[in-house]
């Protein structure tokens, strides 16, 4: 599987039209999504965390490499759950980074 490319940060959340439920572009690089929610307290938020995703994932891997570093500092087994959540970052970088669209059958 090859590096998926993402469209870079800032992403920014516009208000569309108002309708019976709220929707909201988020636009920022070379794609843009609408997302379409019932305008409650959640549906606000959510609509911020996606439009947060690049400087979320930029955030996620300068965690994991501190950690890493930091790892290698002090040796395993050292940090209860250090290791653990090493592992669990690079899991969730990969998953991001990752291009499966070559391996999925679209029917």
């Amino acid at each position: 599987m090859k590096k998926a490319d993402y469209s870079p940060g800032p992403w920014k959340l516009v208000e569309l039209a108002p309708t019976m439920t709220r929707q909201q572009l988020v636009h920022g690089g070379r794609g843009a999504l609408i997302i379409q929610h019932d305008g409650s307290i959640e549906g606000n938020a959510n609509a911020r965390l996606v439009a947060s995703a690049p400087e979320l994932f930029e955030a996620l891997r300068n965690c994991r490499d501190r950690l890493a570093a930091y790892l290698a500092s002090v040796g395993p087994g050292k940090v209860d759950g250090a290791e653990s959540t090493y592992q669990y970052a690079n899991l969730l970088i990969a998953q991001i980074e990752t291009d499966d669209a070559e391996s999925t059958d679209e029917k």
